[in-house]
């Protein structure tokens, strides 16, 4: 998005392009393909963090997935009362009240994976939106004009007694 602005000078006139920076293209870019809006603000620290996060979610996720389906094939496998059905040896001898335990266990923290990883998704893209909104947002000049100091030690007499002390101004 460019704007315009005209300067008036007294012998011309300049037209001065400003290119601003855009939070919706920061979260389209991030919508698009996670990291890469905080790219385009320049925060390339974050990057890594958002693969990070989305491939942990994703892993646990799938390992979780896994563990699922093979006690939901056990489960079927041992529930059909036909004895030419295999099973793995791991499974043969557990109680049908434990594998489908195991299975809910499993299926819980599933679907936990892909809350985390749809959180993790969005909060990429709420992140390179209010990174964008603050790209030009400068905290440095105002915390470096601040000269008094928060705290000050003091001392003094009160009834005949000296008092020391820290006094904290907000």
């Amino acid at each position: 998005m460019l704007s315009f602005l005209a300067h008036a000078d007294s012998t011309q006139q300049t037209q001065s392009i400003v290119k601003l920076h855009s939070p919706k293209k920061a979260s389209i870019y991030s919508a698009v393909l996670p990291g890469l809006g905080q790219a385009y603000n320049k925060k390339y620290w974050k990057i890594p963090l958002v693969y990070a996060t989305l491939g942990l979610s994703s892993y646990y996720m799938l390992s979780n997935r896994d563990s699922f389906k093979v006690r939901q094939a056990a489960l079927i496998n041992l529930s059909d009362n036909d004895s030419t059905t295999k099973t793995s040896w791991y499974f043969t001898n557990m109680p049908i009240s434990a594998l489908k335990a195991q299975r809910t266990y499993y299926r819980t923290n599933r679907d936990y994976g892909i809350i985390a990883i749809a959180a993790f998704y969005v909060l990429n893209i709420i992140d390179a939106a209010v990174d964008a909104h603050f790209y030009q947002f400068n905290i440095d000049k105002p915390l470096a004009m601040q000269k008094s100091k928060p705290w000050h030690v003091f001392s003094s007499v009160q009834g005949g007694k000296q008092q020391f002390g820290i006094r904290w101004e907000f």
